[in-house]
């Protein structure tokens, strides 16, 4: 279920080099916050203003769309930053492990480093997509859902 959404937060300058600076309590940009159950919550951030697809109290389903990915927030670069926490505060909580049931690794983009420096990709792309179950993704990992 929908536990909190926030909305109304502009998208950051791609690669800006002076970026707009950031509260501690926007640092997450337009998000979605699901209540997973048993002390669990899962978050969605730095979505695209006006893109998010739910209300807070509905209840979601497996593969439908929450928002759309975007550079809210503290995000130098679009991307989405999931992760699970235990408790309802994108920020003031603790982090906790996960696996996903499957997914397609697609490549990886090597360094936050090198995409603000507008170097792009810099390992090469997974020549065939590698399908992956029961883990997590590795750190920045390019990944597809079946």
């Amino acid at each position: 279920m929908v536990e909190k959404t926030r909305e109304g937060l502009s998208e950051m300058s791609p690669l800006a080099s002076n970026p707009e600076p950031v509260s501690f309590e926007n640092a997450t940009g337009n998000y979605v916050m699901l209540n997973l159950g048993h002390g669990r919550f899962a978050l969605y951030a730095h979505l695209q203003p006006g893109s998010i697809r739910v209300k807070e109290g509905q209840r979601v389903r497996a593969g439908q769309v929450l928002g759309l990915v975007g550079s809210s927030g503290s995000s130098p670069i679009p991307h989405l930053h999931f992760h699970l926490v235990d408790a309802s505060h994108p920020l003031l909580a603790d982090g906790l492990p996960y696996v996903f049931n499957s997914f397609i690794v697609q490549g990886n983009v090597g360094s936050i480093d090198s995409l603000i420096e507008g170097k792009g990709i810099t390992r090469e792309p997974v020549i065939k997509p590698d399908k992956r179950s029961k883990e997590s993704p590795a750190n920045l990992d390019v990944i597809s859902f079946p």
